[in-house]
């Protein structure tokens, strides 16, 4: 059974209850004393605007869930014990419910926090059949690589889960005005750039060229990276926040595309031979020039 205080973070009076709400390996799962929460937090707040979504024993710091949408972007954090990850260390995250099985690239969210959360941060897009499994399944059930699951009990979540996701909709729509209809195409950026427009018939290609790439993220806002396979199909692989970097180990002919918090490629890349770095600096559209 999976170590559960990293990520309660409460006395042994908050751990009991909570073993009631959260289950391991094949036992029962309960939520009687959890409550599925979402609300909008205004742009007054310290941290901006933002729709929040959350699993949480009320009136206590003991959470097993949360989801934040912001014009930049989605991120939720499932609670997991991981052990002596370092933040932001690269996960791969397995998920299963009925009818349903996943593979999220995640990271590692919370290392050595004494209140509030900790476990793997992964980025659904809206369109991720993630949130349906929320919203319609009783139980979701994790874990990381080959280690012992954990279940999330999703009893009483659906209205919760519809409400956040219809107001992130709400959100992100008001954060992107429409492009003009005559907008011209983005020209392809240099250093292995490529245009988005050419994103549909892309894919990457077999290589025995391996390269390290260190995506540096100097554009206006939250960037998605995401892998274009074999066969063209996108791979969610990381975020990046605005500021902040992330290092890949790929080849030369693969592709990667950069895209906003929606899901829409801003720009895309494939490695050349001895190439370290890529910075991301391309402008969100519904921030550029001419989108005031």
């Amino acid at each position: 059974m999976p170590e559960l205080m990293p990520a309660l973070k409460t006395g042994p009076l908050r751990f009991a209850l909570a073993l009631l709400a959260f289950g391991c390996g094949s036992g029962a799962v309960r939520a009687d004393d959890f409550e599925w929460e979402s609300w909008q937090d205004d742009a007054s707040r310290k941290t901006g605007a933002a729709v929040q979504l959350m699993l949480h024993m009320p009136e206590t710091d003991n959470i097993r869930f949360q989801a934040s949408c912001r014009p930049s972007g989605i991120s939720a954090v499932l609670g997991y014990n991981t052990g002596r990850r370092a933040e932001n260390s690269p996960v791969s995250l397995s998920l299963s419910a009925p009818g349903y099985h996943a593979g999220m690239n995640g990271a590692v969210h919370g290392t050595g926090r004494e209140v509030g959360l900790s476990g793997v941060r992964i980025s659904p897009g809206l369109k991720d059949p993630f949130w349906a499994q929320l919203e319609e399944q009783s139980v979701l059930e994790y874990r990381i690589g080959a280690e012992p699951p954990v279940r999330l009990a999703l009893t009483g979540s659906g209205e919760a889960v519809r409400k956040f996701v219809r107001d992130c909709q709400a959100m992100l729509a008001a954060a992107r005005p429409a492009r003009p209809a005559a907008a011209p195409p983005r020209p392809a950026a240099g250093g292995g750039g490529l245009a988005c427009e050419a994103s549909e018939h892309l894919k990457s290609r077999e290589s025995k060229i391996p390269v390290t790439v260190n995506f540096v993220n100097l554009s206006d806002g939250f960037r998605g990276l995401t892998w274009v396979d074999f066969k063209g199909q996108r791979v969610d692989f990381a975020s990046i926040d605005q500021g902040k970097s992330y290092r890949v180990k790929t080849y030369v002919s693969h592709i990667w595309m950069l895209t906003d918090g929606p899901g829409n490629c801003i720009e895309m890349f494939t490695p050349q031979p001895r190439q370290t770095r890529f910075e991301v600096r391309r402008p969100s559209p519904a921030f550029g020039p001419g989108n005031d």
